[in-house]
């Protein structure tokens, strides 16, 4: 009996180990394969801003619209944008998958915050899923390119 409950605890751990190294390559292709998304979204907001320059001549481009506002960051490539009542960040314009990046959601009063750091692998991918799908109603609510 002993020997089958030592066999069923390390046929578990390696399910758990096996199955957040997926979750982790899961988001890696995810990021990879939408990865024009991000870039398209940092040109729109380029193409149709109010430009700002920081004292250290990063160029800094702000759009705001009646249901979202965004702005991106061009030399160290961050994206935040406010959607639908939650607000992602995105580090280096490559998905929602870095230590930093997050996504914050208001609803009823309450606020959740969820960095990509402090959350499973699963939560990352969808969380990642969300942003991705944000950012493709925008560009397809302003008729970018083939959105």
């Amino acid at each position: 009996m002993k020997n089958l409950k030592n066999l069923f605890l390390i046929g578990l751990g390696s399910l758990v180990i096996g199955g957040c190294g997926n979750s982790k390559e899961e988001i890696k292709q995810y990021n990879q394969e939408n990865k024009q998304v991000y870039s398209d979204f940092a040109d729109f907001i380029k193409e149709n801003n109010k430009k700002y320059q920081t004292t250290k001549g990063e160029n800094i481009f702000y759009l705001s619209r009646e249901n979202y506002s965004s702005w991106f960051q061009e030399f160290s490539k961050k994206i935040l944008v406010n959607y639908k009542n939650k607000t992602f960040y995105d580090e280096e314009v490559d998905g929602i998958n870095g230590m930093n990046d997050y996504r914050i959601t208001k609803a009823a009063g309450n606020i959740e915050a969820e960095f990509s750091s402090n959350i499973s692998p699963e939560k990352q991918l969808e969380i990642a899923k969300d942003y991705t799908e944000n950012l493709k109603q925008i560009l397809q609510g302003n008729k970018y390119k083939n959105y």
